[in-house]
């Protein structure tokens, strides 16, 4: 294969008087900026394009550039882009006269002003043309304003706001030349960069407990800064990644099942780093609308939805949803339970204001009638005194009982 180094040969001409400018914009508070163009005349559009680009304090420097075009332009309508994609002094042609690459925009090192050309570098050489067939009808020009390339930087060690500036490179090259040969005169464009900086964390998630539909919308408030969150979202921690989220701040969770506890992570990332994990949980409600005591769950007087109930063997007399003891000694049900049921005993409904002291109420009714009327009473005493040192293993659940129930094994 042979280079072929393609040289811009240009005619020094007074520039003619149009609105063409070519700049440097930073996009938002990141850490790239595009080169763009923008005011042509399409009577006479841009041929090339030669920039030299310097960051002139500091620490940062150009990592890589993006988003050029290669190739010849050509209209969409049929099948190509319009554009500037022809790089002289990288282009590769075979002796047959094809192009086998069409390169990128930096320079080489080999060409003046002799840049080293592996990036990151804190001064670097573009260089842009536009090949097209303009038959009649054709529209294969390049558009009269558009977006050059993207350069990505590198801010590693840069602890303060810099400046980048972009000049017409014409000690070597012509700067920025037209279709008729005339030299553009280019003034220096100069923008500060706002030294970008690792968001802050989300905030704000949702949906909290207890969720009543078994498919939503996790939400969040973004980190400042941020511009992409990824989003971790599962039943067992630690939770997997699902996705990566930008710019929305809303992910659907898909189906979910009822009874569960699910833990949410949102990490909020720019190109300057990631900011804290936030992280939150909520449940699933767990019990079905066809469970006898499904009113006295819901209700929002004392206690709304009393998590307890859902503990897998509370019903048996495991009010706290733990096990006490350790290795042989470990029970489902003991002193500790027995004294939650004990501090609350001849309690009416209405004075059980904690989700503990209702955790007491295991058969979830009422005993008694009238004044009388009690939430904890003999029956709920009775059923923990026949399972009181009980291992979980030796307490199945009524069949009826669980089919209203989705159970939590701990406390959620």
């Amino acid at each position: 294969m042979k280079k072929l180094i393609l040289v811009l040969a240009i005619a020094l001409m007074a520039s003619p008087a149009f609105a063409l400018t070519v700049v440097l914009q930073q996009e938002g508070t990141s850490n790239i900026v595009d080169v763009v163009y923008s005011g042509a005349d399409s009577g006479n559009l841009p041929r090339a394009f030669a920039l030299d680009v310097q960051i002139q304090s500091g620490n940062a420097k150009v990592s890589s550039i993006a988003n050029y075009k290669s190739g010849e332009s050509c209209d969409p309508a049929k099948g190509g882009t319009k554009g500037f994609g022809i790089y002289p002094a990288r282009i590769n042609i075979d002796t047959a006269g094809v192009p086998q690459s069409w390169g990128s925009p930096l320079a080489a090192t080999s060409d003046p002003p002799g840049l080293d050309s592996n990036l990151p570098q804190a001064h670097v050489v573009l260089e842009f043309a536009s090949l097209y067939f303009n038959n009649p009808g054709d529209h294969n020009e390049p558009n009269t304003s558009g977006t050059l390339c993207k350069l990505n930087l590198d801010e590693t060690g840069q602890t303060t706001n810099y400046d980048i500036k972009m000049s017409a490179e014409t000690t070597y090259r012509g700067g920025v030349v037209l279709e008729n040969g005339q030299q553009f005169v280019m003034p220096d464009s100069i923008i500060t960069i706002v030294k970008l900086t690792a968001p802050t964390a989300a905030s704000g998630g949702t949906p909290q407990p207890n969720v009543t539909g078994l498919s939503v919308n996790l939400g969040w408030a973004a980190g400042t800064g941020a511009t992409s969150h990824d989003v971790y979202f599962g039943t067992v921690l630690p939770v997997t990644p699902v996705n990566v989220v930008m710019p929305t701040v809303t992910l659907p969770t898909g189906t979910m099942i009822q009874g569960k506890t699910y833990y949410v992570k949102v990490v909020a990332k720019n190109g300057a780093g990631n900011a804290p994990d936030y992280t939150w949980n909520f449940s699933t409600d767990c019990m079905k609308s066809t469970a006898a005591e499904y009113t006295n769950w819901t209700t929002t007087n004392p206690v709304p939805k009393a998590n307890c109930w859902c503990y897998e063997f509370q019903k048996m007399g495991d009010c706290d949803g733990k096990d006490e003891g350790t290795g042989a000694l470990k029970k489902a049900i003991g002193a500790v339970d027995l004294t939650i049921l004990k501090n609350n005993y001849g309690k009416k409904r209405a004075t059980l204001t904690t989700e503990a002291m209702l955790s007491a109420d295991i058969d979830h009714l009422d005993e008694g009638t009238g004044a009388l009327k009690k939430a904890v009473g003999a029956v709920d005493l009775t059923v923990l005194k026949n399972n009181y040192g009980k291992k979980r293993s030796a307490l199945p659940e009524p069949p009826a009982y669980a089919g209203d129930y989705y159970f939590w094994t701990v406390a959620p």
